[in-house]
Formats: structure tokens, C-alpha cells, sequence
């Protein structure tokens, strides 16, 4: 986003209403996994695991 906002000069819209098809909390590394889960943050789409 930096890059095509900052660097390219270009407008970058995000789509926060359903997650990409291959999608899966059990691929993300632990880290990134254990995070979201003691936050609270496994809801099904990101526009809910924003609010």
C-alpha cells in the first residue's frame, strides 16, 4: 500500500468485506495466530475483526 499510495502516486482502495478464497487462521504463523486469538480478533471477515 505505501508503495502504490506513497512511491507510484496511485489511489489504493481496500476490500474488507470477505476474506481471499484461500484464506485459513490455521495458516497464519503462530505469532500472527496467537495474537488474534488473545485479542479476540477470529470473527469470519476483517470488517468485523476491525470493529
Amino acid at each position: 500500500v505505501y508503495i502504490e499510495t506513497m512511491v507510484k502516486g496511485r489511489r489504493v482502495f481496500l476490500e474488507f468485506y470477505s476474506n481471499p478464497n484461500d484464506f485459513s487462521f490455521a495458516d497464519l504463523p503462530d505469532e500472527a495466530r496467537v495474537y488474534l486469538e488473545r485479542s479476540g480478533a477470529l470473527q469470519a471477515t476483517p470488517i468485523e475483526r476491525l470493529l
